[in-house]
C-alpha cells in the first residue's frame, strides 16, 4: 500500500484537525509540519512543497517535501521534514520512492 499526496482539499483538512489532534509543544517538527502546512495554504509560502502522509485520514506520519523552485526562496528549510508517531508510518514514507529520493 502506498503512501498518500494531500491534495489542496486533503491539506486544509489535515491543518485543521491537526492542531486539534497534536499538541504542538511536543516538539519541533510537530509544530513546524503544521505552520509550514498552513502558511503554505495562505500562500506565504512561495514555490511548491509536497505533503503526504503514510495513511489517510488516519495518519501516524507526516512528510512535507521542498518542490521544484522552492529552496531559492526558503533558505533554511530542509528538503524534506518529517513528523511521526510511530516507527512504520515514518519507514513507509521513507520507502517509497515516488516520495523519496534517494540518488
Amino acid at each position: 500500500m502506498s503512501c498518500h499526496r494531500l491534495s489542496s482539499r486533503a491539506l486544509r483538512e489535515f491543518v485543521s484537525t491537526f492542531r486539534l489532534r497534536r499538541d504542538l509543544a511536543v516538539g519541533p517538527s510537530t509544530a513546524k509540519i503544521y505552520y509550514t502546512a498552513r502558511n503554505y495554504l495562505a500562500g506565504k509560502i512561495p514555490g511548491e512543497l509536497v505533503f503526504a502522509v503514510d495513511r489517510w485520514p488516519d495518519f501516524s506520519a507526516v512528510m512535507c517535501a521542498a518542490g521544484e523552485g522552492t529552496y531559492q526562496y526558503m533558505q533554511d528549510i530542509e528538503t524534506y521534514t518529517f513528523y511521526w508517531e510511530d516507527n512504520e508510518g515514518l519507514q513507509k514514507l521513507l520507502c517509497d520512492e515516488k516520495l523519496v529520493d534517494w540518488g
